[in-house]
């Protein structure tokens, strides 16, 4: 967990701690938690929208992008009070696979991560995109293929 509010680190943490989580992280800066993202392979990482210096959406680059990334794949939920179409449609654009909006609440966080675990969406890397695939949709798409240069990847970066 990365948040710059303590108070909002400690609600997850006993989120995390209710649902039978061992081990929780929470750190109060981005660069913080960009460190421990060097150092360790995470199951999850949960981090605020708004922070100063580097904010949810840059971290979330970050660490889809880097190439010694050890969290390229991981499931990353953004938590934020802003909630604007555009920002929800930047935080899927940057990587994010889920977003809860505060105040947020144990079963709206439990229903995230069930969706992670039930419906995993395969990462793809298109132009300057990596993430997890923004189409949510399995039906087949009409007219010509949108996504020519898609490379779907399966646990590991293509």
């Amino acid at each position: 967990m990365v948040d710059d509010n303590g108070h909002m680190g400690r609600i997850v943490q006993d989120m995390f701690r209710g649902f039978g989580v061992g081990v929780v992280e929470v750190h109060s800066d981005a660069a913080a938690g960009l460190r421990a993202c060097d150092d360790c392979a995470f199951d999850l990482i949960v981090i605020d929208y708004h922070m100063p210096t580097i904010d949810g959406l840059d971290f979330t680059r970050l660490v889809r992008k880097s190439a010694s990334s050890k969290n390229a794949l991981t499931p990353i939920v953004m938590v934020s009070a802003y909630t604007e179409h555009w920002r929800v449609a930047a935080a899927r654009d940057a990587g994010v696979t889920e977003v809860c909006a505060k105040p947020l609440s144990a079963k709206e966080l439990w229903t995230k991560f069930a969706s992670i675990v039930n419906s995993p969406r395969a990462f793809v890397r298109a132009g300057e995109f990596f993430g997890p695939d923004r189409r949510r949709k399995t039906e087949p798409r009409e007219g010509p293929e949108r996504r020519r240069d898609v490379q779907y990847v399966q646990g590991e970066k293509a």
